[in-house]
């Protein structure tokens, strides 16, 4: 059973195509053009705008062809409106729009290896550690791994969406959730981006402060000193994985009742649904 949010009606599993209003998930199919007000009876929200075929898309969603340039303007996007962007947004239910939905997401998580190789190449070059060429052998290995874990992340995170979507009554598909999920990996990109930056201030505060002196009991800011390198990179994926969160969790608000085209082009209010009883 699905309960819609503010009418207080429980339904049936709710058809996909249902024309619902997309800020409180009231059923506007069956008004029709007669309906005099052109609002939801329910919050008032322009029945324009809950239109299937509203949105208008991302860059990338708008303009795939031209690759890079498109994905990095998403980025930018929703960097910069990370709550209007989600008015935008398509669905990603199947074909075209899916399959960019999976280019953006994939893009997004390898370029957010990137600031991490960087990190690594830049430690060992510094340290000595080894010739470069020879620490690829176990740098690959681990970036791997990191798009490995940042891939899984986004998988658990459109699960989980999902099911917090089924229990609150809300109408979010498996369209719904990729699209979302692959906007907000922009999030990864900014974890990767502070991982690497801690660890050079971390390196960089040890040198202020000093460190490799002795600690004497309850020395809480000489346990820091030492393990800053580390503490600083652990809190900057941390706040890229809240960015990543709330960008999601903005998304699902905005989109929890978006409406797709049906098949065959857009659709027209008065005959998209019959007024129900």
């Amino acid at each position: 059973m699905w309960k819609l949010e503010g009418t207080g009606m429980a339904r049936e599993r709710i058809d996909p195509d249902a024309v619902l209003c997309e800020g409180c998930g009231y059923e506007i199919g069956g008004l029709g053009e007669g309906y005099a007000a052109n609002a939801c009876p329910e919050c008032g929200r322009a029945l324009a705008d809950s239109m299937p075929g509203h949105r208008k898309g991302s860059p990338l969603q708008r303009e795939p062809g031209r690759g890079p340039g498109a994905i990095c303007r998403t980025w930018w996007r929703v960097v910069r409106h990370p709550w209007r962007v989600w008015d935008e947004v398509q669905p990603a239910e199947s074909g075209e729009l899916a399959s960019r939905a999976r280019v953006l997401r994939l893009c997004t998580n390898a370029m957010a290896v990137l600031p991490v190789l960087a990190l690594l190449v830049s430690v060992v070059y510094a340290e000595s550690i080894t010739p470069v060429a020879a620490a690829l052998r176990w740098m690959v290995p681990l970036l791997a791994g990191f798009f490995v874990l940042l891939e899984v992340l986004c998988r658990i995170e459109s699960i989980g969406i999902r099911t917090i979507g089924r229990q609150r009554g809300w109408r979010v598909t498996p369209g719904v959730a990729r699209a979302v999920i692959a906007h907000a990996s922009v999030g990864w990109l900014l974890a990767a981006v502070l991982i690497a930056g801690g660890f050079w201030l971390g390196r960089w505060f040890q040198g202020l402060v000093g460190v490799g002196r002795p600690l004497p009991a309850g020395d809480w800011l000489g346990a820091i000193v030492e393990t800053a390198p580390l503490l600083f990179p652990a809190v900057g994926f941390l706040i890229g994985m809240l960015v990543f969160e709330a960008l999601v969790y903005v998304g699902v608000r905005r989109m929890r009742f978006v409406n797709r085209v049906p098949a065959g082009g857009e659709a027209d209010l008065a005959v998209l649904d019959e007024p129900r009883p």
